[in-house]
Order: structure tokens, then C-alpha cells, then sequence
């Protein structure tokens, strides 16, 4: 795990993490967790990851996964 030191600007600490794991395990998928995020269902969060990884090792491409926040969510009550 490689956190950011100081939250100022996420996408220079990505690029070097990015080159941090490529250079230790060449074609390595790897995840980029905001920690802003709360996570209710804990087993399809890791079943979404388990396909995205799955994908993003398969294709060799950039998956981006989307948990919309609450105020976008459908509602179960209705």
C-alpha cells in the first residue's frame, strides 16, 4: 500500500505508483482507492473488483469502477 503524504494533488501520486508496480511486477493491475468512500455492500464491492481486475488484466486496459453516492442511488423503498 502507497498512500499520498499530503493530499494536494492525486494524480502525480498515481502516476508514480503506477511506475512504482510496473517496475516491481511488469502488466500488475492495481487499485487507486479514494478514502472519502463509504462501502455498504461489501461483497458485491469485491465482486465488482474481482471483475474489474479480471478485466483490466485480460484487456491490459485502464477499468474504472463508479460507486454514485447515495443522493443518485435508486431508491429500495419505493
Amino acid at each position: 500500500m502507497l498512500g499520498e503524504p499530503i493530499g494536494r494533488n492525486t494524480a502525480p501520486a498515481i502516476a508514480v505508483t503506477a511506475l512504482w508496480v510496473e517496475r516491481r511486477s511488469p502488466g500488475a493491475a492495481f487499485a487507486v482507492l479514494p478514502s472519502d468512500h463509504a462501502i455498504d455492500d461489501e461483497a458485491s464491492f469485491t465482486a465488482d473488483f474481482e471483475r474489474a481486475f479480471a478485466a483490466a488484466e485480460r484487456e491490459r486496459a485502464l477499468v474504472t469502477v463508479r460507486i454514485p453516492p447515495p443522493r443518485l442511488r435508486p431508491r429500495s423503498d419505493t
